[in-house]
């Protein structure tokens, strides 16, 4: 979670001027908070599924050790 807000943190830092520009020109803050709060949610969904396909692909590298250290005792 500390990752998602730095990256979301230093994200809306770099579009302050962008999110500036769309309140001047009528965006509510409804809109503006959509906007951030979206792109945070697209990043932790992008770590949930490169997470679980790493944790997939390292289950299938520890499980042979290990089943073959079970397989002794």
């Amino acid at each position: 979670m500390f990752g998602v807000y730095g990256v979301v943190s230093y994200s809306v830092r770099q579009r302050t001027v962008e999110i500036g520009m769309r309140m001047a020109l009528g965006a509510t803050h409804g809109n503006v908070f959509s906007m951030v709060v979206g792109s945070g949610l697209k990043l932790a969904a992008i770590g949930v599924v490169a997470g679980g396909v790493a944790a997939l692909a390292w289950r299938a590298t520890l499980m042979s050790p290990l089943t073959a250290i079970r397989n002794r005792l």
